[in-house]
């Protein structure tokens, strides 16, 4: 479309006329216009300052508080410091209050902090922080709970676990010689009593303590307790396992080489046995003694009623087998199995120095005597109605890495330990001594466990550690202030 150019000229002489004659009128309207923003101005600009100081001002005050709050909190701080680091603090008996020194100024506070003993509720931590420019204090209380690990030692125990729950069940009994510390223990772990169980001691655990049914516990039932310390143990149980790995293994074998296998079946004095490279056999009822060290590369076997005597070290690479129904073995010095220990006979092992059986044990017939320590690599299995270690002075069963399961009517009297695998009592065993797990110890059928109350005493077990350690854990954290 095609615009006019006469109409836009005529439009726009019209109305620019009257655009300067509204103009020309007002004369003078600047001036109330500038007193009306004027006014506003002064309205606003007032309670802009006062918002903005009011700002200044919290802010400040805020700035201040979190200042007492810090210098506060450093006071808890360093009340903390002392109660776990500082061997020169002595922390106050129940209902006593101990001020510890705070003298420098923090934050431009000055901070005074006091220690209460509470008794059951902890260690009440008070730390008031002053601001000397204002008054304004800011006052923190805290209680505070030392979480100690137990000096005590895991073999002060009937049954203990080292990491794990302690589960009895049927009719156990475990008792103590004299009366009363037939204790068991759940280190990081529960006790579960049931059915007709009898504890005649007290049953303690890190976690709960469970006696359900007809179970009775005569002592106390103390959940909650104080662990362990488990990696001291450890280290000691090592020791003891390393000892007896050395001892078993330190011995000079035969000059003289034999290949092949080796059979005994006449009776004598061997005193010029050689370094057998395959496997001994005795076989017949025959009485043999090896009065020198015994060093065989494959099996030693012996299926006969044969009474032997080892009257040196004894080294086995292989299997020692003795299914003999009514033979007596005795070995008078070390015993090193390369695999497994296996008894079938119901006649009679004596073992008197310490035996280390690189694979495990398993005992089906009449068992061990002797008094010295056992230690075998894997699992130690007890079953029928066999003896092991039925003397005064008490040696330890150790399975290194594997597990402990009596079954049967065995007579155990020993410190049996799994230090890294689960313990297994049924049956009718009875226990002269202490048992020790790792990870669960079970306890069923009608297992009687008679604990010897003068063990503890003994100074080849592993105690715990010398010094109690100790860890805080803050209970409770109350903040107030007030402002003079």
């Amino acid at each position: 479309m095609m615009l006019n150019k006469n109409r836009i000229k005529s439009f726009y002489k019209k109305y620019s006329q009257k655009l300067r004659d509204v103009i020309a009128g007002q004369a003078g309207i600047s001036l109330p216009l500038v007193l009306v923003l004027l006014l506003v101005g002064a309205l606003l600009i007032v309670p802009s300052l006062d918002l903005l100081s009011s700002g200044l001002t919290a802010n400040t005050s805020a700035d201040e508080a979190d200042m007492g709050l810090y210098a506060a909190d450093a006071g808890v701080e360093k009340a903390l410091w002392h109660m776990q680091y500082d061997d020169s603090f002595t922390l106050p008996g129940d209902g006593v209050i101990a001020q510890v020194n705070f003298d420098e100024v923090t934050n431009d506070n000055t901070v005074v902090v006091t220690i209460e003993n509470s008794g059951s509720l902890g260690y009440k931590i008070t730390s008031i922080a002053t601001n000397y420019a204002n008054g304004s204090t800011t006052t923190i209380v805290t209680y505070a709970a030392i979480n100690t690990v137990s000096t005590a030692s895991i073999f002060d125990y009937a049954a203990a676990s080292l990491n794990g729950n302690v589960d009895i069940t049927g009719a156990v009994h475990v008792y103590s010689d004299p009366p009363g510390e037939g204790d068991i223990f759940a280190n990081y772990g529960d006790v579960n009593i049931s059915g007709s169980s009898h504890i005649e001691g007290n049953a303690a655990a890190t976690g709960e303590v469970n006696a359900t049914g007809a179970a009775r516990v005569d002592g106390l039932e103390i959940e909650g307790a104080a662990p362990i310390d488990t990696d001291f143990i450890r280290a000691e149980l090592d020791a003891i396992i390393s000892e007896t790995l050395a001892g078993a293994t330190n011995l000079v074998c035969p000059y003289v080489l034999t290949t092949g296998d080796w059979v005994v079946s006449s009776s004598g004095v061997y005193a010029d046995l050689p370094r057998i490279q395959g496997d001994l056999k005795i076989i017949g009822d025959i009485t043999v003694t090896f009065p020198n060290t015994v060093c065989i590369e494959g099996d030693l076997e012996i299926p006969a009623n044969a009474i032997v005597i080892f009257g040196d070290k004894v080294s086995v690479g292989g299997d020692v087998i003795i299914s003999g129904a009514s033979s007596l073995i005795t070995f008078q010095d070390t015993l090193y199995i390369g695999d497994d220990l296996r008894v079938s006979s119901t006649g009679e092992i004596v073992m008197e120095s310490a035996s280390y059986i690189v694979d495990q044990i398993v005992l089906t017939g009449n068992g061990i005597v002797g008094g010295s320590t056992i230690v075998a690599g894997g699992d130690i299995t007890l079953a029928g109605s066999g003896e092991l270690n039925d003397i005064e002075d008490l040696p330890f069963i150790i399975s290194q890495n594997g597990n402990v399961d009596f079954a049967g009517s065995n007579v155990i009297s020993a410190i049996v330990c799994a230090p890294n695998g689960a313990v297994d009592l049924s049956g009718d065993v009875s226990i002269y001594g202490s048992v020790i797990g790792d990870s669960v110890v079970q306890i069923m059928g009608s297992v009687e466990i008679e604990y010897p109350a003068d063990l503890d005493d003994r100074d080849d077990l592993p105690q715990g550690p010398p010094g109690e350690t100790s860890g805080l854990a803050i209970t409770s954290y109350t903040i107030t202030r007030s402002d003079t």
